[in-house]
C-alpha cells in the first residue's frame, strides 16, 4: 500500500527525548522525522507532504530513495531522441532521457523514487525496505537486488544500503531528504571536502575539481547550491561529512557516512505547494560514474546526528 505508514522511535533517549520517524514503502521514504529541540520541544525536521499519497506525484524526491542512479547521466546528444546510448565495457545500453530531453535524472521516468518497496524487517527502532530491480529497468543492465534499512539510536537516524547486481551496472544511491527545521537562508553549512566537482550548464559533472580547503564554512543567505563535493576517496571510512547549523535556535545536523561525496541542493528549484529554499539536501553518495562490477555487493552506511 502507497499510504500504509511504519513509525519507529529510539529506544533510548537522550537529555531531550527521543527521536521518532514515519516511513512508508513507496521509494523506500521517510515521510517524518521528529526530533526534539534543547527544551525537548518534538518537531518534524525534514519537508513532507501532507498525506503519504501525495509522494506518488512528487516531482522533487521527498525523502525517497534515489536510484539506481542519483544524479545525471547524458551523453552530449541534443538529438531530441527519448533514449540516449551508453557503454558500460564496450557494451551498449539505452537510458530514457527524464530531464529537458538531453539528460537522464535521479534514475529515469520510473525511478527507484516510484517502487513500492517491500518491507520485510520491522521492529520499534528500524525497519528494512527491499526491492527487486530486473535487467533492463529503465535501461540499465542487470538485476539488482537492494535493501535499505533505517535504525534511530538516540540522537542519530542510520541509513544503510546494500545491493548486488548479476550485471556490470551503474549504481549510485542516496536519501534524498530536505532538512527544513529553518529557512536556508538562515542557516550555516560547514563541510569537511577535499574538493569541489565541476558542472557543466546541465549540471553534468566535468570530470574536473577544484580543491579546496577544508573545512569548508558558508553562510547560506543567497547562496545557491547544487553541486558535489569530495569528501574522501579510494576508502570507505565513517567520515564526518558536514554540518549543518541554526545558529538562532542552535538546531543542527551533522553528517556522517561512508560515501565518498556530498551533494548539496540548497532547494531552490523547489514549487507549490512549497517555496524555494524551504528545505536543503545533503546527498551522500558514491563519486559519479563508479561502476557496480557483477557480483560485488554495494555498501554504505550514513548518519545524521542532531543537537538543539
Amino acid at each position: 500500500m502507497i499510504d500504509s505508514e511504519i513509525e519507529i522511535k529510539s529506544a533510548e533517549s537522550n537529555e531531550n527525548g527521543a527521536i521518532r520517524a514515519i516511513l512508508q514503502p513507496w521509494g523506500a521514504g521517510i515521510i517524518s522525522l521528529f526530533v526534539p529541540d534543547r527544551f525537548g520541544n518534538e518537531e518534524n525536521i525534514i519537508l513532507s507532504y501532507p498525506k503519504a499519497t501525495d509522494y506518488k506525484s512528487d516531482p522533487y524526491y521527498l525523502g525517497c530513495v534515489v536510484g539506481r542512479y542519483s544524479g545525471r547521466v547524458t551523453n552530449g546528444n541534443q538529438n531530441g531522441d527519448q533514449k540516449m546510448e551508453w557503454f558500460i565495457d564496450g557494451k551498449k545500453y539505452s537510458l530514457k532521457k527524464n530531464e529537458h530531453g538531453i539528460n537522464h535524472l535521479h534514475g529515469g521516468e520510473i525511478g527507484w523514487n516510484k517502487k513500492l518497496w517491500e518491507t520485510t524487517q520491522v521492529d520499534s527502532s528500524s525497519v528494512t525496505f527491499n526491492l527487486v530491480s530486473p535487467a533492463g529497468d529503465e535501461g540499465y543492465p542487470g538485476q539488482v537486488k537492494a535493501s535499505v534499512q533505517y535504525k534511530v539510536m538516540q540522537n542519530e537516524f542510520h541509513i544503510y544500503f546494500n545491493a548486488k547486481s548479476t550485471e556490470d551496472t551503474l549504481l549510485r544511491l542516496t536519501q534524498h531528504a530536505y532538512f527544513n527545521f529553518a529557512p536556508v537562508d538562515e542557516l550555516e553549512l560547514t563541510l569537511f571536502a577535499r574538493a569541489k566537482l565541476e558542472r557543466d550548464a546541465q549540471n553534468i559533472p566535468t570530470g574536473e575539481r577544484t580543491e579546496v580547503k577544508s573545512p569548508v564554512s558558508l553562510k547560506l543567505k543567497g547562496c545557491v547550491l547544487d553541486d558535489s563535493f569530495v569528501i574522501q576517496e579510494n576508502e570507505s571510512h565513517l567520515r564526518q561529512s558536514a554540518i549543518l547549523t541554526h545558529p538562532r535556535t542552535g538546531r543542527s545536523v551533522t553528517v556522517f557516512s561512508t560515501d565518498a561525496s556530498l551533494h548539496v541542493y540548497t532547494g531552490d528549484g523547489l514549487s507549490d505547494p512549497f517555496v524555494p529554499r524551504t528545505g536543503i539536501a545533503l546527498e551522500s553518495q558514491p563519486l559519479p560514474r563508479e561502476i557496480l562490477k557483477k557480483g560485488q555487493v554495494y555498501q554504505s552506511h550514513t548518519i545524521w546526528k542532531f543537537n538543539g
